[in-house]
């Protein structure tokens, strides 16, 4: 079920739309082995909008992993989205999965979000999962498409992370209330899946992409409503307050003056959105973008029977 603003322009993943029934246009389980997949952040790179997929189901006999496709139709998605993914080198019908050297990807360890820094391409990965144990870790890794991953740093990790999950954004103007160092490249974050709040810090671009990045936290405001930040993790204070927040989009719309939140939620259950005129709020009270009631099979995934799908 989608609230009366939202509808279904096609769906992008496999080559059946479960919902209408036939074949989809891009036939993405034929051209890139691409069956099934989780539908993780999309980014700007190169002229390019990057599309991170997590856990992957492949062409049968090829296994699976992480996938990352991309676009260059970047002004008219609602005419459908030209999406193609980087393949192996070795083999322009099959994507190539996401494996950065030492780090384990396996089921639950997946793309989370991705930046272009001066033409280089970060993305954040989720590692380190353990069934029922809060053991995840987010590291920050380098790409050379198709087959280059180089691991840069750790950004955060549980049990006390609070930047697992989210998206990355480069600041824009000069706000009032930030410290000197800048430029920035902000973080929206969340912490255990589905039992966090949101969280805001700031890292100087400069030194992003460096083993000592010198990252300060979202502490609060102050008495005359100013944002604190701290060099501790721990310190940080929510920008949103919910305790079931998963996965967390945050962009800025220019043409309104404002920053965009998305997230997902346990406690109440859907897909909501707030603004702000600052990246670390006050934001608005949430409204609801996309209610899954109904939509298991058809636009989400039911894994009782065997398919997923991703959609727009």
């Amino acid at each position: 079920m989608l609230d009366q603003h939202t509808r279904k322009v096609e769906q992008l993943i496999g080559d059946q739309d479960l919902e209408r029934g036939a074949p989809t246009r891009l036939q993405t389980g034929e051209r890139y082995g691409v069956r099934g997949t989780d539908l993780g952040a999309s980014f700007e790179w190169g002229g390019k909008v990057v599309l991170l997929f997590g856990d992957t189901l492949g062409r049968r006999g090829a296994g699976g992993g992480d996938a990352m496709g991309f676009t260059e139709q970047r002004t008219s998605p609602q005419a459908g989205l030209d999406l193609r993914f980087f393949t192996r080198p070795s083999d322009d019908t099959l994507f190539q999965p996401i494996a950065p050297p030492g780090l384990s990807m396996k089921g639950f360890e997946v793309p989370v979000y991705g930046i272009d820094l001066d033409g280089k391409m970060l993305i954040a990965c989720k590692t380190g999962h353990t069934e029922g144990a809060h053991t995840d870790r987010t590291v920050l890794v380098e790409v050379t498409p198709p087959d280059g991953f180089s691991v840069v740093r750790e950004i955060s990790r549980l049990p006390g992370g609070r930047f697992i999950k989210g998206s990355l954004h480069r600041q824009e103007g000069n706000p009032p209330g930030l410290p000197a160092g800048g430029p920035f490249i902000y973080s929206f974050g969340t912490g255990a899946y589905r039992e966090s709040d949101a969280y805001f810090a700031i890292t100087p671009k400069a030194t992003f992409a460096s083993s000592t990045p010198g990252t300060l936290y979202f502490a609060g405001l102050d008495a005359a409503g100013a944002p604190q930040f701290a060099p501790e993790e721990s310190s940080a204070k929510p920008i949103v307050e919910n305790g079931s927040l998963g996965d967390l989009s945050v962009t800025h719309v220019a043409e309104l003056g404002v920053w965009l939140m998305v997230y997902d939620s346990r406690t109440p259950k859907g897909v909501f959105a707030r603004w702000s005129s600052t990246p670390w709020g006050p934001y608005s009270d949430p409204e609801l973008v996309f209610s899954a009631e109904s939509a298991r099979g058809k636009w989400i995934h039911d894994v009782g029977a065997g398919t997923r799908s991703s959609v727009r």
